[in-house]
């Protein structure tokens, strides 16, 4: 077989040749087939313009079909991308749903938004709920590792406990002050009836019932007129009366009077049998619920004892300020025995005297003989005189002592109770401010800035959100880690400077170059003279 291309009449034709024998000839025949090249690429056209066209049509369709794809694809992204927007401008849609369908990379990512907003959403109603003092409220965590939702937890664990120690200082104030008040009322009441042992005990015993809220109270003193056969009476009573002798003396070591006496112990009872005293009142009689026995001791001795009834256990500082009040009552008592023995003595000087002018008298009218005895007698009348001015001098020297000692050990408790207030007070603010540093430390960013805009500190936070070290901006102008296109933030550090603080948004540099939104303060710090030498910095991230 063999091909060939010849013209004929003007006309390519293409000539395939197929030799072939018949029958024993030895000559070979061949038969051959012309085919014009026209006819060839007829055919060939047909075919090619049939490929193009299904092409074509394979390429429309398959636009179409990239067409709606892209488009079911594009939609949840922009729909993102809006909201993402909004969030970046510091606000938090309320997005329920974005169209996603399947579960590839975008439906993930638009399952992540709205998780994001709900997220949010959570982190603002928790901020509000907290900066109302609600420190209950519940946060739920996205993950162990969600630092936005422990740094809040942090906050809210830090903020309780501020909370409370701020409620228990806030007691222990009052308390101080409640304590304050009764000893500068029961000072004045111990002045005003220094002079007085039973308006003294009424008024005492009448104020520290009303101080404690007790309904009845009162006051008992050791009688020595015999020192062989001491006795506990009563010299004072509120709420409530003794109607016998024998309820009036008391033995000592006897009933819980006597026995509080007789150990130099407080007693505090707060199951009373029924048979106990009984409380006057408008309403007629009751028993007590507790009674609060406290002996009036003044160095080792005891002076009395002082008795408190009420219709509920008393609290331990109140114990404490009438165990401090009764060494006050103690020294009142003694102050005021030690004047009864001074007006004895004097009257029984006095009663010398007399009797001394009376021998005189008759000493006087005796013979002549008797001379020297009266010369004697008159020698011994003026050093008795000047015993007894001794005696008056040296008494009324003792009670200015008395006096003046006791004043100055008032002073001196009172400033040492002034010094331990202001003391615990300084030791409470300083604990508080503490935990409160601590706890802006762990969820804010912090700085302290110079007046030229320096840096002057910062702390972890703030390294760990822009990226840099401490030393890398310490000493560094701020406008290092500022968006320098920013022209707003140049008026803003001008009225910091002037003293206005500012609170707002503010876009700052991190260090791998990207821009980040941040919720800021700028708070002036004065001196002295009212300028401003810092400025301090609290700052968090919208973004």
């Amino acid at each position: 077989e063999f091909f060939e291309s010849r013209k004929i009449n003007n006309q390519d034709f293409y000539i395939a040749y197929a030799p072939f024998s018949i029958g024993k000839g030895t000559i070979p025949w061949t038969v051959g087939v012309a085919i014009p090249y026209e006819a060839i690429y007829k055919e060939a056209n047909s075919n090619l313009y049939l490929a193009i066209g299904i092409g074509l049509a394979g390429i429309f369709i398959v636009s179409v079909i990239v067409y709606i794809i892209a488009l079911q694809i594009s939609r949840p992204i922009v729909q993102t991308t809006s909201i993402l927007k909004e969030i970046e401008k510091g606000k938090i849609p309320r997005v329920k749903h974005i169209r996603i369908k399947g579960r590839d990379e975008i439906a993930e990512m638009g399952r992540s938004v709205l998780t994001l907003i709900d997220t949010l959403h959570q982190t603002v109603s928790f901020a509000e709920a907290i900066s109302q003092n609600k420190f209950d409220t519940k946060y739920k965590l996205l993950s162990d590792e969600d630092a936005l939702g422990n740094a809040l937890l942090n906050m809210q664990t830090n903020l309780k406990i501020a909370e409370h120690e701020r409620e228990k200082r806030e007691k222990q104030e009052l308390r101080e002050r409640w304590e304050t008040s009764g000893y500068a009322e029961f000072a004045e009441i111990l002045r005003l009836n220094a002079n007085n042992l039973n308006a003294l005990a009424f008024s005492t015993i009448s104020a520290i019932a009303a101080k404690l809220e007790a309904p009845a109270g009162a006051i008992y003193i050791v009688n020595e007129d015999n020192p062989e056969k001491r006795f506990i009476e009563c010299i004072a009573t509120y709420g409530y009366e003794k109607d016998t002798e024998n309820e009036n003396r008391i033995e000592i070591g006897e009933g819980m009077i006597g026995s509080c006496v007789m150990e130099k112990e407080m007693i505090n009872v707060t199951n009373l049998p029924e048979n106990y005293f009984k409380i006057s009142s408008f309403s007629g009689k009751s028993i007590p619920s507790s009674v609060l026995v406290v002996p009036l001791i003044l160095g080792h001795k005891v002076w009395g004892a002082m008795e408190i009834a009420g219709f509920r256990t008393f609290e331990s500082f109140k114990i404490t300020f009438v165990q401090k009040i009764s060494e006050n009552i103690a020294s009142a008592i003694y102050a005021q025995r030690n004047s009864e023995k001074t007006v004895y003595l004097l009257n029984e000087a006095n009663i010398q005297a007399e009797k001394i002018m009376e021998k005189e008298r008759i000493l006087r009218e005796h013979t002549a003989e008797m001379e020297l005895l009266r010369a004697e007698t008159e020698k011994q009348k003026a050093e008795l005189e000047k015993m007894r001015s001794a005696i008056a001098v040296r008494e009324f020297e003792l009670q200015q002592k008395t006096k003046l000692a006791d004043q100055k050990e008032e002073e001196i408790e009172a400033t040492m109770r002034n010094l331990s207030i202001a003391q615990k007070t300084t030791e409470n603010q300083n604990r508080e401010i503490e935990m409160l540093t601590s706890a802006i430390d762990k969820a804010l960013m912090r700085a302290v800035y110079g007046i030229d805009g320096r840096i002057i500190d910062i702390n972890e936070r703030f390294c760990e959100i822009t990226g840099f070290t401490k030393e890398q901006l310490i000493d560094k102008h701020l406008s290092y880690i500022l968006d320098t296109e920013d022209d707003s933030f140049a008026k803003v550090w001008n009225d910091v400077k002037l003293g206005i603080p500012f609170s707002g948004k503010l876009f700052r540099k991190l260090k791998n170059g990207v821009k980040r939104t941040f919720l800021i303060t700028y708070t002036p710090v004065f001196d002295e003279k009212n300028s401003v030498t810092q400025v301090y910095y609290l700052g968090y991230p919208l973004d």
